[in-house]
C-alpha cells in the first residue's frame, strides 16, 4: 500500500482509486477526489509567452471564470436533480401547505395578535404628536397637521380632566 509520488503523473491517483479499503469515510470521498483530479488535469495553463498587463482590467466575459460553476469547485453533482430525491418537492410543498393552513386558518387568536393589530401610536405615548410637530416644519400645507394636533391636545386634556375627577 505504498504510494509513489511522481510529480506530473497520475500514478497516485490510479493507486488511490484502485486501493481497496474497509473504511467507509474514505470510500464516500473517493468520487470527489476523482472529479477534482480530472478537473485539474484538464485545465491547461496559459502560455508563458502571454504577458498579463496588470494596469488594464481583466475581461471577465472572455475568461474561463465566466463559465466556471461553484459546484465545480466543491466537486458536487453535475445537476441539481441528481442531488435530491424525486419526492422532495412534494414533501416540501405539503409541509408548507399544512403549516399555512394551521397558521392562517386553524390557529386561535391570542393576546399577541391583538397587540399586533394596534398602531404604533397606540403603543407609544406622545409619538403621534411629536411626528406631527416634526412634519409641520416640512409640510407645504400644514392645515391638516394643525387640525390633528388640536384634536390630540383636546383628547389629552379631556383624558387628564377625567383622570383628575376620578382622583377626587
Amino acid at each position: 500500500m505504498t504510494l509513489l509520488c511522481r510529480h506530473g503523473s497520475s500514478l497516485i491517483f490510479n493507486r488511490i482509486i484502485t486501493l481497496t479499503t474497509r473504511t467507509q469515510p474514505l470510500q464516500r470521498h473517493l468520487p470527489n477526489v476523482a472529479v477534482t483530479h480530472l478537473r485539474h488535469k484538464t485545465i491547461k495553463a496559459s502560455p508563458d509567452n502571454e504577458t498579463i498587463d496588470l494596469d488594464k482590467p481583466f475581461k471577465f466575459s472572455t475568461s474561463r471564470a465566466a463559465t466556471w460553476k461553484a459546484r465545480q469547485t466543491f466537486g458536487g453533482p453535475k445537476t441539481e436533480e441528481e442531488d435530491q430525491l424525486w419526492y422532495q418537492p412534494f414533501v416540501v410543498l405539503l409541509s408548507l401547505g399544512v403549516f399555512l393552513v394551521y397558521f392562517c386558518i386553524l390557529r386561535e387568536e391570542n393576546d399577541l395578535d391583538s397587540k399586533l393589530n394596534k398602531t404604533l401610536y397606540d403603543h407609544i405615548e406622545g409619538l403621534e404628536e411629536k411626528q406631527l410637530e416634526l412634519s409641520l416644519d416640512y409640510s407645504s400645507d400644514p392645515a391638516a397637521i394643525i387640525q390633528r394636533l388640536e384634536e390630540l391636545k383636546a383628547a389629552k386634556e379631556a383624558g387628564s380632566d377625567s383622570q383628575s375627577h376620578k382622583d377626587n
